[in-house]
């Protein structure tokens, strides 16, 4: 849509130019002709910075017209035509083009000194009609006389020269242009089909981009509720929720509305390290930045091309940037550039040789010298052509494309086509544990509140506390659950969900929320009725958020009594420690160890066992905001002997100081110590803080007194204390000259308690009373179990990486089967008495501890070595925080563990076989402090439906459904394409080599058995079509039953070699024997090569008798020299070349030496649809392509039919004897080659891997390849 930018709408808005500088400039001036405050511009806009915008189509529509949309002009797409004309800009094509013109000059010009004696013996030949084309032995042309058409075809087509090779000279203007035209046709239809893929791949690029921003959500106010919508669809005006956990990314340029302790990262657009504060002092927020801690909400300003990250990104797409290979197609590009220099010397040679034979040994007529070099020349560019692999980047694109198209549908969004392949390599998975191995879909299942245990069971929690638990406690639950929940956190109904409603938002406090519902309490209600958590009061309270540093969230809200109240919900086990009184039966009484003790082995402990997550639930109640009062140059006289001066005093309310200086003009004595009942204010019994005192020399005393009172301060007049033992003397306190009223420390920080990560925690957190802790349950994935079952037999180890405390993720990594029998002590089956063995699974704490050596100077550095102990064993990390992702990603990925062979040996005896190569990384995330881990990987994987939007932007590959059965999906999708591209290349790599070979022998002999345009035509089949048919195999299951390939490995193993030299001999040795013995081809004298001999100057004398007989070596010779109509013989040769590649496609499915070479080809229709196309299209090129492909025009018998298709199925017979030279060679089983059995053998083993269980996966495998064989 147009933006209307320099007109006001027709309800009054600003216009969008207005705005924008608003964003640019932001100058309060600005602001101030916009309504001066958000809540100004707000109204401008016909928006609420409470209730949001309305939901109004009609409205919105007109926002997205007057104010442009969310998105910004992309990028153009290249053009059809664009991608032609850099297609021409290929060498090889600009090589062929100048065959072409080259060939066509040849033709049409003759040489200087004209065409020569040749010419003028051939001039009194007659056009007889009996040479017109035929159809097996039928005329084209009959009617009796010589007519018009006879005449018109005889000056048009015939040539009275019979010769294999073609001169400018005395040729019928058809046969003048056949070369060239069938050279440029073909290098048009490359050009084509190559643009045609990289059309498609563009647009096909542009879908996965639209499926991508269709992931990115962001949550509205509309109508006064959140509201889920696009980041496309936002719009001016709306007030846009955000905070640092879910809703990190800033899609649009905004104002400060609300929010606590909001700092974004401004560094990707400002250079600025640290993160920015926003309040509504520094409001405004930027697109792309990112919310490092606190939530809050905006009034959304400028989206589109319009915001900030709109413009920037316009300059970007500006201009042109150029694409980095990946790794992949590096590697092969470069093995094609070896090939092709390779191919470039047989070229040579092949132009030596035909040099030496064509003039050395006159064989050129005179006059057509310059038409032999330029004959000379195609027949090496053609050698060069056909020995470049150049559509093997096009297999590979192809084969990426379609592999990523497919996993689309099964639920992987592919960003980067290169992680399709290195997924195929994955060595180890990195997984989460919520929604990734289990459904996400949360329940609380036990409790313990109020000193009642609720263990898991059928009856619905919720209704068993209601029932049993003390309604005031009851209540107190509820506030917590509802209060201390995010906002992005809700319930849409729905019939058709469990429970009768749809999770929004972190599924945890959908869990509490449902809790909360079932004891009786609407969470929306309580939110909006309590003061700090509505909406309109929510500046009167203070949101802790959750980081995984402190592992908890918590909400401070005014108390009704004074002070603040304080929710808290997190970890267990580190709110439990924090907790000194608990709510029992007996109400809130002091925490004492011995129940505590029973909490954490009987309830945390006990449902962790279950595969539960326990979150305790706690909050603190904060004394009222302090009153501050300042005193200054204050003398009264208390005694008679002695007067004081208070210069300072600051009176606080309920346990809070108070400050005094009092000094005198005599001794004070010693008066620290003081019981209560000697010091008093306004007549309220006092007590000493603090024991610092004067004494009778110094003449000043100073001291903190304690005001114990249980009401507040109001005025402060009488300071009254005892000296010695007499009566207490009184100072008259005058009026304050200053009175503040401040709120607690929220930021203070406690001295002896530390966070999970070891920084020191909030003080407001501290001293917390304990409500209870609750069990909540994530069911397992039903299709996770088989998954992770498919991995180990696949060679990927998998890792759990959770943040669940350590029994919970042990009991749920069992269950899945991620933890297996090997992986403990004692019996597996019984959770009470199995031991899990060392290093197998610990928490995040000890792993940090283990991995990073503090240095003198207290830096912290990672340490390799140790790493390398822990992670061949480790299987599970527990309370793990982001940074370990990363530190577990960064260490895997540089680990050379596999190049120690004496600690691998060692690690064998303990039954663990360590990859023979580094490992490959797979990593799930979900969360914005994810996003460095997901780059770090080999491939990153992030959450489709709970991950953030940073998340996604740094992942390889996302997962639209966050399951973990998707992620072997994607394993399996990429080891299918490195199977493709292995097929291409020992498909095409086979026809090089032949046609290659026969191209020499060609150029030795003198006699080319297949030509340039013919071997364009074959050229073209293998590059496009085949690759095509190759790329669009589907995976199979044998493919995870193999482990992973390694990096070092080559590409083309020993057994693809076996396989494209033993069919180039075939190949070789079919068309060497038909070129020496043509009546092994078929190839009968015909009546017209009888009557071309009569008319040739070294006649044959073949007579009418001589008619349908097979061709001797001699009479070869002659057939050399046949111009015009081409022979059936070359025709023979040509069809069966091309046929025997054509079945030799279906031997290349097979990549491990499998003899049923048919199994599964069905289940592919694109391989049978173009493999019927490329037979059907051979057929007709032999039947009637003519002289414009170089066949003959007679077409062939029926029996050179049945020979070229004889030999051509020959190379499936031959195939078993391929395969079986490579069993007696390589091994005694095939599959052992295959990569599977040989793989393991050669090597240490898999990755982390127990030796039993590489036993039973060969043992599978082989028997697996056994079957297909």
């Amino acid at each position: 849509m147009s933006i209307a930018p320099d007109s006001g709408g027709e309800n009054g808005w600003p216009n969008a130019k207005q705005l924008e500088k608003l964003m640019s400039e932001k100058e309060q001036a600005q602001m101030d002709t916009l309504g001066g405050s958000v809540e100004g511009i707000a109204a401008k806009l016909d928006s609420n910075c409470a209730d949001g915008l309305r939901s109004n189509d009609a409205d919105i529509k007109k926002r997205m017209a007057h104010f442009g949309e969310n998105f910004f002009d992309e990028k153009e797409l290249t053009t059809y035509l664009e991608l032609i004309i850099e297609g021409a800009k290929d060498p090889t094509v600009i090589m062929l083009i100048i065959c072409a013109l080259v060939s066509a000059v040849t033709e049409f010009v003759e040489p200087p000194g004209g065409c020569g004696a040749h010419e003028d013996d051939h001039a009194d030949h007659d056009h007889s009609p009996s040479m017109a084309p035929t159809v097996g032995s039928r005329r084209l042309f009959d009617g009796g006389d010589e007519g018009f058409f006879d005449s018109l075809y005889a000056d048009f087509f015939y040539e009275p020269n019979h010769g294999r090779r073609l001169s400018g000279c005395g040729k019928s203007v058809y046969l003048k242009i056949v070369e060239p035209l069938a050279i440029t046709l073909t290098v048009a239809l490359v050009l084509n089909i190559a643009a045609y893929i990289d059309y498609s791949k563009e647009r096909l690029f542009e879908t996965l981009s639209k499926e991508l921003e269709g992931s990115n959500k962001k949550f509205v106010i509309r109508d006064g509720k959140p509201t889920e919508v696009t980041d496309a669809d936002i719009v001016v005006g709306d007030v846009m929720q955000f905070n640092a956990h879910m809703l990190a990314s800033i899609p649009a340029d905004g104002i400060f509305i609300s929010g606590d302790n909001v700092k974004i990262d401004e560094s990707a657009l400002t250079g600025e390290p640290e993160p920015m504060e926003k309040t509504r002092e520094a409001p405004y927020i930027l697109s792309g930045t990112e919310v490092k801690s606190g939530s809050g909400t905006m009034l959304v300003v400028a989206v589109g091309k319009l915001s900030t990250s709109g413009k920037i990104k316009a300059k970007v797409y500006g201009g042109e940037v150029e694409d980095e290979q990946s790794p992949l197609f590096k590697k092969l590009d470069t093995m094609a550039m070896q090939i092709g220099k390779l191919g470039g010397v047989v070229a040579v040679i092949c132009f030596v040789i035909n040099c030496i034979v064509g003039f050395g040994m006159g064989n050129v007529e005179k006059g057509g010298e310059f038409a032999a070099v330029v004959e000379y020349c195609m027949t090496a560019i053609t050698v060069l052509v056909v020995a470049i692999p150049e559509g093997l980047p096009l297999a590979v694109t192809l084969a990426l494309a379609f592999s990523s198209f497919k996993m689309m549908d099964q639920m992987n969004l592919v960003k980067h086509l290169d992680a399709c392949e290195t997924m195929g390599s994955a060595t180890t998975i990195c997984s989460d544990k919520t929604g990734t191995l289990t459904a996400n879909r949360m329940t609380v299942k036990g409790a313990w509140v109020g000193g009642h245990k609720f263990p898991p069971g059928p009856d619905v929690i919720g209704l068993a506390i209601k029932k049993a638990v003390d309604t005031g406690v009851v209540e107190l639950l509820a506030s917590l659950i509802c209060v201390d929940t995010m906002n992005e956190t809700f319930l849409v109904k729905n019939a058709m969900a469990t429970g009768g409603a749809d999770f929004k938002g972190n599924p945890t406090e959908c869990a509490l929320i449902v809790l909360a519902r079932d004891l009786g309490f609407d969470y929306e209600l309580i939110r909006s009725s309590t003061t700090g958590r509505s909406k309109e009061t929510e500046t009167q309270g203070k949101a802790f958020m959750f980081s995984s540093a402190r592992k908890m969230m918590s909400w401070a809200v005014p108390n009704p009594e004074g002070g603040f109240r304080i929710f808290t919900k997190g970890a267990s086990e580190v709110v439990l420690d924090r907790c000194t009184v608990v709510v029992d039966k007996a109400g809130a009484t002091p925490f004492q160890q011995e129940l505590k003790d029973y909490i954490t082995t009987e309830v945390i402990s006990d449902f962790a066992s279950q595969a539960m997550r326990t979150i305790a639930l706690a909050y603190k109640d904060i004394p009222p905001a302090a009153q501050c009062y300042t005193f200054e140059g204050t003398t009264s006289q208390y005694n008679e002997s002695y007067v004081c001066a208070i210069s300072a005093a600051t009176v606080q309310g309920p346990n809070v100081s108070l400050q005094i200086r009092i000094t005198g003009n005599g001794s004070l004595g010693a008066i620290q110590g003081q019981t209560d009942s000697k010091l008093a204010y306004d007549g309220t019994p006092c007590r000493f803080e603090s024991s610092v005192s004067g004494t009778a020399t110094s003449n000043e005393w100073a001291g903190e007194l304690k005001y114990v009172a249980n009401t507040d301060v109001t005025d402060p007049k009488k300071l009254s204390f005892q000296y010695g033992s007499g009566g207490y003397s009184t100072v008259d306190l005058p009026q304050p000259k200053t009175k503040t009223i401040t709120v607690p420390d929220w930021e203070g920080t406690s001295k002896t308690v530390l966070n999970a990560d070891g920084s020191p925690a909030l003080e407001v957190e501290c001293e917390l009373t304990l409500i209870g802790v609750v069990g909540i349950e994530d069911p397992l994935r039903q299709e996770v179990p088989p998954a992770i079952n498919t991995c180990y037999k696949a060679g990927i180890d998998v890792r759990m990486v959770t943040g669940d405390n350590l029994e919970t993720a042990i009991a749920i990594a069992s269950r899945c089967g991620i933890l297996r029998p090997e992986h403990f002590e004692g019996d597996f089956t019984n959770t009470k008495l199995r031991q899990i063995k060392v290093d197998r699974a610990m928490e995040g704490k000890e792993f940090r501890r283990r991995v990073y050596a503090t240095q003198s100077d207290g830096n912290e550095v990672f340490n390799q070595a140790e790493f390398d102990k822990i992670w061949p064993h480790l299987r599970v990390l527990a309370r793990s925080s982001p940074e370990d992702k990363l530190t577990l990603a960064d260490g895997l990925n540089k680990s050379l563990l596999c190049n120690n062979k004496d600690e691998c040996a060692k690690l064998k005896t303990e039954g663990i076989d360590v990859f023979p190569d580094r490992q490959v990384v797979a990593m799930t995330g979900d969360g914005t402090n994810d996003a460095p881990a997901l780059k770090r990987a080999d491939v990153g994987f992030a959450m489709g439906i709970s991950g953030t939007q940073i998340a996604k932007d740094a992942a390889d590959i996302i997962l639209m459904d966050d399951n973990f059965a998707s992620i072997v999906t994607a394993a399996n999708w990429g080891r299918n394409v490195f199977d493709s591209i292995s097929k291409f290349l020992q498909f095409q790599l086979t026809v090089n080599i032949a046609a290659l070979a026969c191209t020499v022998v060609g150029a030795v002999t003198g006699r080319v058995p297949i030509t340039p345009v013919q071997m364009l035509w074959i050229n073209l089949i293998m590059d496009s079509l085949a690759s095509v048919a190759l790329a669009s195999e589907p995976p199979n299951v044998s493919q995870m039953l193999r482990p992973p390939v390694n990096r070092s490995t080559s590409i083309i193993t020993p057994r693809m070699w076996y396989f494209m030299l033993g069919h180039a001999i075939y190949q070789i040795a079919v068309i060497v024997g038909m070129m020496t013995s043509p009546g092994v081809a078929g190839s009968y004298i015909s009546e017209a090569d009888r009557v071309a001999d009569m008319a040739s100057e070294e006649p044959h004398g073949w007579t009418k008798e001589d008619v349908n007989k097979p061709m001797q070596g001699a009479d070869w010779e002659s057939i050399d020299e046949y111009d015009g109509f081409v022979s059936q013989h070359y025709t023979v040769i040509f069809n069966t070349f091309v046929l025997m590649t054509v079945f030799n496609q279906i031997n290349s499915r097979m990549l491990f030496g499998e003899l049923n070479v048919f199994e599964g080809a069905l289940s592919n229709k694109y391989f049978v649809v173009i493999w019927i196309i490329e037979f059907v299209a051979q057929l007709c090129m032999a039947a009637v392509g003519g002289v414009f492909f170089g066949c003959s025009d007679d077409g062939l018998t029926s029996e050179q039919w049945i020979r070229c298709i004889i030999f051509a199925l020959g190379v499936l017979p031959w195939n078993v004897v391929v395969n079986m030279a490579a069993r007696m060679t390589l091994g005694e089983d095939s599959s052992k080659e295959a990569g599977i059995s040989r793989m393991v053998s050669r090597s240490h083993g898999l990755s982390g891997r127990t030796s039993s269980a590489n036993d039973s996966i060969r043992k599978q495998s082989i028997r697996a390849y056994k079957e297909g064989v």
